[in-house]
């Protein structure tokens, strides 16, 4: 919700739908329960999350703020700033999730996204035939990581985002993440490491259901 606040902030000039009176009492008051370390609330002290009353307090100060008109137009201009994806189900769900007896569905854990860091590395055995699976992180800075593993590839799997046609990148708001992904597919395919007569390549576009969505 922060960096909704922040961006309705700095889109207001330029698109007004965006404008939130910060100085609106019912308006500070939620951001003082939600991030009183904010430089939107003038309350320092930093919550404790030990309790159901603070929980609920929290999950209604969430509901309001996301229901505000300026949230609401900041957040379907998110194509210009990045954006944790799915936040909009979780926001819509929140005083569920908020919960002190709130036990995550199988479409709260799918819709959840964790950034891959480091090398995980995974080991399997299909039909008698032994893999080893590498899978790394795709950020910039985990990039320089991947070096140590491309010795003796048999095949890549690429992994690009469809809905990245409309979005930015974390590390660089000014770069569209789909040409990022593009100029990397490129470097990859046409590295000095990877032939074609010993390393494969598979090309995965995933995320259709959120390309779906942003085709609407």
């Amino acid at each position: 919700m922060i960096k909704l606040l922040q961006k309705s902030a700095q889109l207001n000039e330029k698109y007004s739908e965006c404008k939130i009176d910060f100085e609106e009492k019912e308006i500070e008051n939620a951001i003082n329960i939600l991030i009183p370390q904010s430089k939107y609330s003038k309350t320092k002290a930093i919550p404790k999350f030990d309790n159901e009353d603070l929980l609920i307090e929290i999950s209604q100060a969430i509901e309001f703020l996301w229901t505000l008109n300026g949230i609401q137009a900041t957040y379907k201009l998110r194509q210009y700033f990045s954006l944790i994806e799915n936040i909009d189900y979780f926001f819509n769900n929140i005083t569920e999730i908020m919960s002190i007896e709130y036990q995550p569905s199988n479409e709260d854990v799918i819709k959840c996204r964790m950034k891959t860091t480091g090398i995980v590395e995974e080991h399997y055995k299909i039909n008698g035939h032994r893999m080893n699976i590498f899978d790394v992180g795709g950020q910039r800075n985990e990039r320089k990581k991947w070096i140590q593993l491309f010795d003796g590839v048999d095949v890549i799997i690429f992994v690009a985002a469809l809905n990245h046609y409309c979005c930015v990148l974390f590390e660089d708001e000014t770069v569209n993440a789909m040409q990022e992904s593009l100029q990397l597919f490129d470097e990859i395919v046409n590295a000095k490491w990877f032939t074609s007569k010993h390393t494969q390549f598979i090309l995965f576009l995933n995320k259709d259901d959120l390309f779906r969505i942003r085709l609407r």
